[in-house]
């Protein structure tokens, strides 16, 4: 039983370290940080479903934290829906193909 708590934790941080996006950032000829565009087939063949799943994951953590957050700190209830829920979705189903 402890083998396999071990590969199912090594296995999910696997996961968050390669579905985290990562950003990369050049400076354009005004000065300002423009965020570097990346392959349309790598967004879509494995940047998009890594968010899915990330997606899927937050959902469900999304219910006890909002518990805690309607509990402790009633006033910000809106804290978590936009960081485990919309900033996600965004991510997955609304951002332009390849602006990972």
């Amino acid at each position: 039983m402890r083998h396999l708590i071990t590969k199912l934790f090594a296995t999910l941080a696997l996961l968050a370290m390669l579905s985290t996006p990562a950003m990369g950032f050049e400076s354009s000829r005004n000065g300002t940080l423009e965020a570097e565009k990346t392959n349309p087939m790598w967004d879509l063949m494995f940047l998009r479903p890594m968010g899915a799943v990330g997606l899927m994951f937050t959902t469900a953590f999304w219910v006890p934290v909002q518990g805690i957050c309607m509990i402790t700190r009633p006033t910000e209830w809106k804290k978590p829906i936009d960081m485990m829920l919309r900033e996600p979705f965004e991510f997955v189903f609304v951002d332009p193909i390849g602006s990972h």
